[in-house]
């Protein structure tokens, strides 16, 4: 048995539910699971995008294939190098905390940053 990561979806809101999805997925492949594992993730990345065209979401970005793979490769070069890796979460954290201050859960009541 292996995990993969068959695919990255960014969207506004919530979208189907596992259940829902294992059971397309289900559907789709027929039954046979003796298919290779390209076929399978063809199958989830068709299945995604039809179950996510039928959500009242808007989708901002789908990651499958080889755009997944550079991403995933990507990370996985990042977490590799401690220094990169801690000045890249210090940058984001930064960056949060300053979206917060401005307009999030840290705002100071009653200051108008418009």
């Amino acid at each position: 048995m292996k995990n993969y990561i068959a695919g990255i979806v960014f969207c506004d809101g919530e979208i189907f539910s596992n259940l829902h999805y294992t059971q397309a997925l289900y559907d789709a492949l027929k039954g046979e699971f003796d298919t290779s594992i390209g076929d399978i993730l063809q199958q989830v990345e068709t299945v995604t995008k039809n179950l996510l065209n039928e959500e009242p979401v808007r989708q901002t970005k789908l990651l499958f294939g080889s755009e997944l793979e550079e991403l995933l490769d990507e990370v996985g070069t990042l977490y590799q190098n401690e220094t990169s890796l801690v000045e890249t979460i210090t940058a984001l954290y930064g960056q949060t905390k300053a979206y917060a201050e401005s307009f999030g859960a840290l705002k100071k009541k009653g200051k108008s940053n418009s």
